[in-house]
């Protein structure tokens, strides 16, 4: 695909446990090109935060602070449009990898206010990730700032560095990593049609100043 659709089917894992996914993935395909762990404390140097700054239209930016397999720093600016109203699993990704080293939450506040998002929520992540195939396979529970669990999720998505013949073509593959994994509970019919953004727009109290207090800010 010339423009890269993110291509991805998001299902509830309240009752699907980290062991039960690892398990899984490991028994059906033993092709594991990558994996990643990330973690919601940063006591291991790989914790992952989503910063999101929205419009009052729904439009936003989201800011993924996080580190790589190797613990080295990693920022990246990224912006989605829905192309389908009832659903959220097709849509137009725009993903922008920053200089890690420059870039601090200030900055990611500062450029997001001049195009009027303001800031709106920040999550962390538990997140297991497998790459198996031209497949990426996730389960992650989500936090606010505070560490409070939130929800748990499990997410199968096209690999966007894959050349995908078509999006069609991507469902296709997708789906069937769905019947594969249909013993843990997740088909057709568990999909969730909300993004993360629709998920926690709006609902948290927490300010950007209530941010700043959980985090060292000597460099923002």
């Amino acid at each position: 695909m010339s423009n890269f659709k993110e291509v991805e089917f998001k299902y509830n894992a309240k009752d699907i446990p980290r062991s039960l996914f690892d398990e899984a993935v490991r028994s059906l395909d033993s092709n594991i090109k990558k994996e990643l762990c990330l973690f919601a404390s940063s006591e291991n140097g790989k914790d992952s935060v989503d910063h999101y700054f929205s419009t009052d239209d729904d439009r936003f930016m989201r800011w993924r602070e996080g580190q790589d397999k190797n613990g080295v720093k990693t920022w990246e600016l990224t912006s989605k449009v829905k192309l389908n109203d009832s659903n959220n699993n097709i849509r137009d990704e725009v993903n922008i990898t920053l200089n890690a080293r420059d870039m601090t939450i200030g900055k990611a506040k500062e450029f997001s206010d001049h195009h009027n998002c303001k800031y709106d929520f920040s999550i962390k992540k538990d997140v297991q990730i497998y790459w198996v195939d031209n497949i990426v396979l996730s389960h992650y529970t989500v936090f606010d700032i505070y560490g409070k669990e939130l929800n748990v999720f499990m997410e199968i998505e096209a690999d966007e560095s894959y050349a995908w013949d078509s999006t069609e073509q991507a469902v296709d593959v997708i789906s069937e990593w769905e019947k594969k994994l249909a013993p843990l509970g997740i088909t057709y019919q568990h999909r969730i049609k909300k993004s993360l953004y629709e998920f926690y727009t709006g609902k948290t109290s927490i300010t950007y100043e209530n941010l700043l207090e959980t985090r060292n800010t000597s460099n923002d």
